[in-house]
């Protein structure tokens, strides 16, 4: 007799499996443990599964067992159920289903650019959420022509993974060119997926000259004078 299946520890890619056997009954168990199974609601021993090997008939029962089944695919359904190997055939535990979890990717959001120059600004990005696997670059792309620029146009970057979140990061970019719009946004790359955050834009400075008035002239003497100027914005 076997116990029902318990779940734990389920992932992404992997799930503890756990049961007992409650009864050894009078025919020598020759194998036990899991089988399981993406497609097959009654998962049989021509199914994927795990092996325990015989038991010594004198072991006292209950008999407990666990596997961490691994390599299973994300955010999808398993049906999985205890056996044992006698003589006259396999028998079976009820059946148990469980979902593996979605992979999750970081979150990230940019930041609206500062301290912008003629021909420099200050980009900004926060990554707000690590998501299921650990971040291995991240940083600001940004592109003069392309509305939705990707790492492929002008970027700046830092790897390495991130432990707190949110965590903000900004990044001086310069040899910009004057009076010119650019559109930007932080992105993240983690297990070799990259995830882009909104677009946002800015300008750059024109480039303006300083004005300056000549003043009326004085101390005017027959052979000198003071002449004057102000120079009024910069």
């Amino acid at each position: 007799t076997l116990d029902i299946v318990t779940i734990a520890e389920v992932s992404t890619a992997s799930a503890r499996l756990s049961s007992n056997i409650t009864d050894s009954g009078n025919q020598d168990i020759t194998d036990y443990g899991f089988v399981y199974s993406e497609n097959n609601t009654s998962p049989t021993l021509s199914d994927l599964k795990t092996s325990h090997g015989a038991i010594d008939p004198v072991t006292p029962t209950p008999i407990s067992f666990t596997d961490i089944v691994q390599n299973l695919k994300p955010n999808t359904t398993y049906h999985v159920r205890a056996y044992t190997s006698i003589s006259t055939g396999p028998v079976f535990s009820n059946v148990i289903t469980f979902k593996t979890s979605d992979i999750v990717q970081p979150k990230i959001r940019t930041d609206v650019a500062t301290s912008i120059t003629i021909n420099s600004a200050k980009m900004q990005g926060t990554l707000e959420t690590k998501g299921t696997f650990d971040i291995s670059e991240y940083g600001i792309v940004w592109s003069s022509t392309n509305a939705s620029p990707t790492t492929s146009d002008s970027k700046i970057a830092k790897t390495g993974n991130v432990t707190t979140f949110p965590s903000s990061f900004t990044f001086e970019i310069t040899n910009l060119a004057v009076n010119t719009n650019y559109n930007y946004r932080a992105y993240v790359i983690s297990n070799g997926v990259t995830t882009y955050a909104n677009t946002l834009s800015f300008r750059t400075l024109a480039i303006t000259q300083p004005t300056i008035t000549t003043d009326a002239a004085s101390n005017i003497s027959i052979n000198s004078a003071k002449l004057q100027g102000t120079v009024t914005t910069k």
